[in-house]
This record gives structure tokens, sequence and C-alpha cells, in this order.
């Protein structure tokens, strides 16, 4: 049996100019991640933002709500001075009663948005990533 020589030559030029091409991919979807992650907390705190605005509105209207309650009853108060004040003295007891039932409907309203806007913000965040790690994954792969 005869032996020959072989002599091979390889070119690692065509594999580095993958490499940079693949490289250069690989950046422009980190930079698309990144600006998609930018977007997602725009979009959340501009969501957030709109909830805390509707909560604060919500508190005006039910510290203005308590407001007329207590102004009414001032007002049933000083007309009772002038006439029965059986019906009134009633009158005036569920008046306090309807207006501690609205202050506590008040804290309740606001502790369950609270939790509400928290909640959605949380999930919001898993949500995010969860994504955040499966377009990672993906890159790796």
């Amino acid at each position: 049996m005869t032996d020959f020589r072989i002599d091979v030559v390889v070119d690692p030029g065509k594999a580095q100019k993958g490499l940079k091409t693949v490289e250069k991919s690989l950046d422009s979807v980190e930079k698309e991640a990144a600006q998609l992650r930018q977007a997602i907390v725009g979009a959340l705190q501009a969501r957030d933002a709109g909830v805390i605005g509707e909560l604060k509105q919500l508190n005006a209207n039910l510290t203005r709500s308590e407001g007329s309650a207590r102004d009414l009853k001032q007002e049933i108060s000083q007309v009772g001075s002038r006439v029965n004040t059986k019906p009134i003295d009633q009158i005036d007891t569920s008046l306090q009663r309807a207006e501690s039932r609205a202050s506590s409907l008040g804290s309740t309203l606001r502790r369950a948005f609270a939790v509400l806007g928290v909640s959605l913000g949380v999930r919001e965040l898993v949500g995010f990533a969860d994504q955040l790690t499966n377009l990672q994954n993906r890159l790796r792969i």
C-alpha cells in the first residue's frame, strides 16, 4: 500500500465573516429587545398613571360626598332646633350611619383599587420578565 501525503489548507476568513454577521444580527436583536423593553415600560407607566389618576378622582368624589353629607347634617340640625326634633334625630342618626358607611366604603375602595393597581403592575412585570427570558433563551439557541 502506498502512502500519499495530502495537505489541507483551511481558510477561516469566511467563517470569521459569518461570525461577524451573526454577531451583528445578535446586536441588532439586542437593540430591538431593549427598545421593546422601553416601550413596554413606558406603556406600563402610562397605564399605571391612568389608574392612579382615576383613583385620585374617585378619592376627590368621595371626599366631596362626605363633605356634602356633613353640610346636610348641619343644615338639618339648624332647622331641627325650630321644629319637632325626634324625626330629625332619627334622620341625623341615619345620616351619621350613612356618613360612616360612605367613609368606610371610600377606604375600602381606595385599598381595593390600590391592591388592584399593584397586582396589575406585578402581573405585567412578571409577564415582561417571562418574555425577556424567552427572548434571551432564543438568542442563545
